[in-house]
């Protein structure tokens, strides 16, 4: 399309969908988390403003009618104004084998890391870990992402891939974990593949294998078992004489003199004598 042509461009009503994918941000910008912000800065960085713009509209309009995550890239299905939609492809670079055994012990040697994932929690520490090792879930640059549409505009990114890169960011937004798949691996292969790192890390139900008896039960737990009634005890008399005496010393409640420690002293060996055997 010329310069001449856009100045003139009228727009067209894309065709009406009814189970689109209707994104949440009604107005404004997108991205509520840091991580569907950085997402859709990369499609911002384009100079095609006025695509991005439609783009929006029709992310909002849910012309996007399905997408799809899998390893390495996104595909999605977007309604334009022909009646058969238009195929969306948004490709990442997947990480290589060397990249993704450095990520493993990188989460392996930080067991708060490591917790937070376990617990699905994904956090600015997290990514400031992976930067400071030279890895970036995210696609840091244009290079890093390569985006693909069926229309016949030669705009890229068009309105089409646009919508895509909204939806998804507000995926991201809901479940940033879907970066590893994006990036070519699931996130639970990840954490098992982590865990194989960790000496310590086993399931639940190995757990209680390993550490709750068969046959103990709540019941059972305050009684003492056969081994204590084979164990022996020695007592003797302490070296010190009135040892809990010297160490307590007079309470403070009475006067400090001489003659209240020699009459505690003497209850003191009143009780040790009268001591029930």
């Amino acid at each position: 399309m010329s310069y001449w042509e856009w100045q003139h461009y009228t727009p067209v009503v894309p065709k009406d969908v009814k189970d689109g994918i209707k994104a949440k941000s009604r107005q404004g910008d997108f991205g509520e988390t840091a991580v569907g912000k950085q997402w859709i800065s990369l499609l911002e960085r384009t100079p095609w403003s006025n695509r991005l713009a439609r783009g929006k509209r029709y992310a909002r309009m849910g012309q996007v009618r399905d997408f799809n995550i899998d390893k390495g890239e996104v595909s999605a299905s977007v309604q334009g104004t022909r009646a058969k939609p238009y195929k969306i492809r948004i490709s990442l670079k997947s990480f290589p084998k060397k990249t993704w055994e450095r990520l493993y012990r990188i989460v392996a040697k930080n067991p708060l890391h490591y917790a937070a994932l376990k617990a699905r929690k994904f956090t600015d520490d997290f990514q400031e870990l992976l930067k400071a090792g030279g890895i970036s879930l995210l696609p840091e640059s244009t290079r890093d992402i390569k985006t693909d549409c069926s229309c016949p505009d030669q705009a890229n990114p068009c309105k089409h891939i646009a919508a895509t890169v909204y939806i998804v960011g507000e995926a991201l937004d809901e479940n940033p974990f879907l970066l590893f798949q994006m990036r070519g691996l699931s996130f639970e292969d990840f954490i098992n593949n982590v865990e194989k790192l960790i000496p310590h890390a086993c399931s639940e139900e190995e757990v209680q294998q390993k550490v709750i008896h068969p046959d103990l039960t709540p019941k059972r737990f305050w009684k003492a078992g056969a081994e204590f009634e084979k164990t022996k005890t020695f007592r003797r008399s302490p070296d010190v004489p009135l040892a809990l005496i010297k160490l307590l010393g007079i309470p403070k409640f009475l006067p400090r003199t001489k003659s209240v420690q020699g009459q505690l002293e003497r209850a003191y060996e009143l009780a040790l004598k009268n001591k029930p055997s």
